[in-house]
């Protein structure tokens, strides 16, 4: 504790990736008579305080690099700084179970923004005041154990994923409705005059605007979660490495499962920004030789394993369409078939095409598990699975993505199948598909 002046004057560490935020806080204390230092992360922030320790640290949470549990957990570690407080000021991380983490962590205070100004400047002053006078000390953290801190960690991450995952599917089934819309309108634009037009013009403005959303979205998934997603694969590497000899059984399951998690983490990231990518750009449609596609997806798929399977490649016509993306209907479908073949004495695998009506059909046959067909419906839902990740690997957005392909294409998937009889997925697409579509 240091002497209390006649007059304090404080210094702030102030940390936050956003200049924004940086200077509005910087404006607000100073204001109010307080110095302030500044940095956009956890790893600047222990640099700045190791060079000049302030008398407090306020930092927000979601931050590239280090972000704000890790800064505080490291804080608390480092002797020469864990007497100092140390404040959450968030409006990510909102949840009770957020809170409790970074109290227990060693934060003093965990504010949630927005907060009214003075009564912010009121509590940072109050915990100012107390610490100086003796009234308040820093206990030691509730939480010391590294492999129960990157559990509780972990889980936080997987809250922030979950609220994500909402946010995107929300995002893409407004997406969807409005393509639709632009279709229909297409349509009436053929018997419409030219106000119509200017209608069509404005729909189409607002499909881009929320193309750019999406895109804008999907880079946000990428910073909130990417980056503390390395720092726990990270440090649970060291974990194994340094301390395998000092933990118990407990705690060598509890670390392989917070390593699991974050591996499982890290494909949902991916997947669900493939989803999100498929309708925030546009459609390249060409002419597309669907036969090579479907015959390049299983090679890649079986890659090392091919003759382990039959694969049969029947005649089908060729596709108007994206060949990227038809491309990605092709290797999820016939990945699906060989992962659910595997356990089968039979490993057969029949794709083909053929032409109804105005449309073209396309199929992927296996001879694996099959399924009820009273839950086809609910295989191309996302994360909906009928099996087990114990029993096949996956985390169920595969066929979500053939279904959203297919359905900017205007065209529709359906499938067919019992138990242990084997399974066909179909889609079908509009043999008159043309490029101004996209």
């Amino acid at each position: 504790m240091r002497p209390l002046p006649e007059d304090p004057m404080y210094k702030a560490l102030i940390v936050d990736d956003l200049e924004a935020n940086l200077e509005m806080l910087k404006a607000l204390l100073e204001g109010n008579g307080i110095a302030v230092m500044m940095a956009k992360n956890g790893a600047q922030a222990l640099e700045a305080a190791r060079a000049d320790p302030p008398d407090i640290i306020i930092s927000d949470i979601l931050m590239p690099v280090m972000d704000g549990f890790a800064l505080c957990h490291a804080w608390m570690k480092d002797t020469a700084l864990s007497k100092i407080p140390f404040v959450f000021s968030t409006a990510t991380y909102t949840e009770p179970e957020d809170e409790t983490l970074g109290l227990s962590i060693g934060a003093l205070r965990y504010i949630v923004k927005p907060i009214d100004p003075e009564k912010f400047v009121a509590t940072i002053r109050g915990i100012l005041a107390a610490y100086d006078t003796g009234k308040l000390s820093i206990q030691a953290p509730a939480i010391s154990e590294e492999v129960v801190y990157y559990r509780l960690y972990n889980e936080a991450l997987i809250r922030r994923l979950e609220s994500k995952m909402i946010h995107l599917e929300k995002l893409n089934n407004e997406l969807d409705a409005d393509i639709a819309k632009r279709k229909i309108i297409e349509g009436q634009l053929k018997e419409a005059n030219e106000g119509l037009e200017k209608h069509v013009i404005a729909r189409t403005m607002h499909i881009e605007a929320m193309r750019k959303d999406m895109e804008t979205f999907s880079y946000s998934v990428s910073h909130d979660l990417r980056a503390p997603l390395r720092s726990i694969l990270g440090f649970s590497e060291i974990l194994a490495e340094k301390l395998a000899d000092q933990l118990d059984e407990e705690g060598k399951s509890l670390l392989a499962k917070i390593q699991s998690s974050a591996n499982t983490m890290n494909q949902l990231i991916s997947s669900l920004l493939d989803l999100a990518k498929v309708t925030s750009k546009p459609m390249n449609i060409s002419d597309v030789d669907m036969g090579a596609l479907a015959e390049k997806a299983f090679l890649e798929v079986t890659e090392g394993l091919a003759e382990k399977y039959e694969f049969i490649q029947g005649e089908m016509p060729s596709a108007s369409g994206d060949p990227i993306l038809l491309y990605q209907v092709w290797t999820n479908l016939i990945s699906n078939a060989v992962k659910f073949s595997k356990k089968s004495r039979t490993k057969r695998i029949e794709v083909g095409g053929y032409i109804l009506g105005n449309e073209n059909v396309y199929f992927v046959y296996d001879s694996g598990i099959g399924f009820d067909q009273k839950y086809a419906d609910k295989l191309f839902q996302v994360f909906q699975r009928l099996h087990s990740t114990e029993e096949f690997e996956g985390i169920g957005i595969g066929l979500s993505l053939v279904h959203r392909i297919i359905g900017c294409h205007q065209g529709r998937v359906w499938a067919e199948g019992e138990v242990d009889k084997g399974a066909k997925f179909y889609f079908a697409l509009d043999r008159n598909l043309h490029p101004e579509f996209s």
